[in-house]
């Protein structure tokens, strides 16, 4: 059974999607985010100011990877986790990797995003990672509540029809 990624912008929802598909579907969700969160016991805003993106992005990949080897999983990846060129092999080879692309008027900064706590920075990181969010996406939800996204993808898990290759 292949895995169902999800990746996108901060703020695009791959958390609220994913917990509703792994619902539907009464599967287990991963949450990158949580995973790093729980290894380095600290929140992910604490992680950036004392140990620089670098070690975060580190531990990231680590969480990727064991999240990468389960079977019938929902993950929900965290914004950045594309810019590892070896995250993205990992995921690509466990399961179908959906991006959700919310407009860039939709993403809301907030305090707990390091790297999106300003509207500059959102739309800064927009422009740098949109090439990369469509490189590494096997289906490109586009501006979709989160519950119509989530049940589009449920949709194509039941179908059996998910994407090959890309």
């Amino acid at each position: 059974m292949n895995n169902i990624i999800l990746i996108g912008m901060p703020g695009s929802g791959k958390s609220t999607v994913g917990r509703a598909i792994a619902k539907k579907l009464d599967l287990e969700f991963l949450d990158i985010d949580t995973m790093v969160v729980e290894r380095e016991g600290k929140e992910i805003r604490r992680i950036f100011e004392e140990d620089g993106e670098a070690h975060f992005r580190e531990v990231e990949h680590l969480c990727v990877l064991e999240a990468a080897k389960a079977q019938g999983v929902i993950i929900s990846t965290g914004g950045g986790t594309i810019l590892r060129e070896d995250s993205v092999a990992a995921l690509r080879a466990s399961g179908q990797v959906f991006w959700l692309n919310r407009p860039l008027e939709e993403l809301i900064p907030t305090d707990e995003r390091p790297l999106g706590d300003t509207r500059e920075k959102i739309e800064a990181l927009y422009h740098q990672r949109y090439s990369l969010y469509e490189a590494a996406a096997h289906v490109e939800v586009v501006g979709e509540t989160a519950e119509d996204a989530a049940e589009k993808i449920v949709e194509y898990y039941r179908e059996g029809d998910l994407p090959q290759g890309k």
